[in-house]
């Protein structure tokens, strides 16, 4: 690599550092010292606790084996930077993989740049998840693949299902479509397909004999995939329209060129239903996004004024993507009130007591209160009828219909943020009882969040 390759290679990498870090800095100047993105909690809580079984402790059911549960109890800022490390090192990764397919160091800047911009890459290394873990695992054995070292692609490969078994599936999808698109269906990446498809086979039998069924959290719910309108994990306009440019310059007749567009429409459809799927689809947008950028640079205008202005209006709106999700990141909970009600919570709720809240707010709960929560996205997708019966709780006007399933479900304090009020006003049921039936009492307030007792 030259000396100026080397240096914007750096520079790039040292912006990425710099976008991870600015939320927490920004929030660390407001008083707040918390992590970011609820994941965060669900993770920390696990490493501290999970036993070699995979067992939750909390809720006592089995988990999906994550090999990164069974990591030594740490500070959580250690894990924070091993997590950001992760996402440096991925930048280099892709860049080494785009050269190796000749993609010009023009076109490799522009790809980097858009990808440290993202929404979806500021998310995955900014917080405490196995995505980073995953992302940094499949870009190294693509590029071991690309070099040749198939047998150490191989070992990185078969890490995976026993980090995430459906990102195991969807992984090796990828990794399918990738050699045949590109004609390196080779002796080496023959084994290396058969040996991650008898890794995620071994995870599967594993996890069924430990009692948890994989399929049961499988979520297929559509979801905003647009962070300008408030996704959480999602892609920015600017992406989604430089990407469609890219997809329209890059089109060759064939049939190969045919599969592979429809290949990536369907994985779009799908990635609108599983925000797993944007992660990696991520990466695809930014090539052709990348491609977009650097054509409409080079291109003859016939009035200058029109390209400058054109070229403005791209940087100032992928910015603004960025600058607007970092914005929202560094207001994101949890903020210091809402640790200081659950830190309150924690030293009045026994170990056997459930919380009724926001979902929302369900792995901060579960961390810092050590309690459990009625409702969270794990247990909803292991037990649907959850919903159903929260919507019965806290509809119903029937204090004896309502203290029957209170007891039932062990639920003794209700946490209200801004939300859960209005959706318990919506629901017109539960909110009515507990401020008329002296049965609740509030034992806990602050300028955003409340909790009620309920005192049987």
């Amino acid at each position: 690599m030259e000396k100026k390759d080397l240096f914007i290679l750096s520079m790039i990498v040292l912006f990425a550092a710099l976008l991870l870090i600015a939320p927490y800095a920004l929030r660390y100047m407001r008083g707040n010292t918390t992590l970011l993105n609820e994941e965060s909690y669900k993770h920390m809580r696990l490493i501290n606790t999970v036993d070699p079984g995979f067992v939750d402790p909390l809720y006592e059911h089995p988990i999906s084996i994550n090999i990164i549960y069974l990591l030594p109890p740490a500070q959580p800022l250690l894990y924070l930077f091993i997590n950001m490390a992760l996402g440096l090192a991925s930048i280099i990764l892709f860049y080494f993989i785009l050269t190796k397919h000749n993609i010009t160091h023009k076109n490799s800047w522009a790809m980097l740049v858009l990808l440290v911009t993202s929404p979806i890459f500021i998310h995955v290394f900014q917080g405490i998840n196995q995505y980073g873990l995953i992302i940094f695992l499949s870009l190294a054995a693509i590029l071991l693949l690309i070099e040749n070292q198939w047998f150490v692609s191989m070992l990185l490969f078969a890490i995976i299902p026993f980090i995430d078994f459906y990102w195991a599936c969807v992984s090796l999808i990828v990794l399918v479509i990738y050699l045949v698109y590109n004609n390196k269906s080779t002796k080496g990446s023959r084994y290396v397909i058969i040996f991650f498809v008898l890794a995620i086979l071994a995870s599967y039998f594993s996890n069924t004999l430990l009692g948890n069924s994989l399929f049961t959290h499988l979520k297929l719910i559509p979801d905003n995939i647009i962070t300008d309108i408030g996704a959480d994990l999602g892609f920015s306009f600017s992406m989604i329209i430089l990407a469609l440019v890219g997809f329209v310059l890059l089109w060759e007749k064939g049939l190969k060129n045919v599969l592979l567009y429809a290949g990536i429409l369907i994985w779009i459809v799908l990635a609108v239903f599983n925000e797993l799927l944007r992660v990696y689809l991520n990466f695809v947008l930014v090539v052709y996004a990348g491609f977009a950028i650097i054509y409409l640079y080079r291109r003859k205008w016939s009035i200058q004024l029109i390209k400058k202005t054109t070229m403005l209006l791209i940087v100032c709106s992928i910015l603004f993507s960025t600058l607007f999700y970092v914005t929202n990141a560094t207001r994101a909970e949890p903020s210091p009130e809402l640790t200081d009600a659950l830190v309150f919570l924690k030293t009045q709720a026994l170990q056997n007591e459930t919380v009724l809240g926001p979902a929302t707010l369900s792995y901060e709960i579960e961390y810092f209160a050590s309690t459990k929560t009625f409702i969270n996205p794990d247990t909803a997708s292991l037990d649907t009828s959850q919903e159903i019966l929260l919507g019965n709780l806290t509809k119903s006007r029937n204090l004896d219909y309502t203290e029957k399933l209170l007891n039932e479900n062990h639920i003794r304090y209700i946490f209200i943020d801004s939300e859960f009020q209005k959706y318990l006003e919506e629901q017109d049921g539960l909110l009515f009882i507990m401020q008329t039936s002296g049965k609740f009492s509030q034992i806990y307030k602050n300028p955003k969040f409340e909790i009620w007792m309920y005192t049987r």
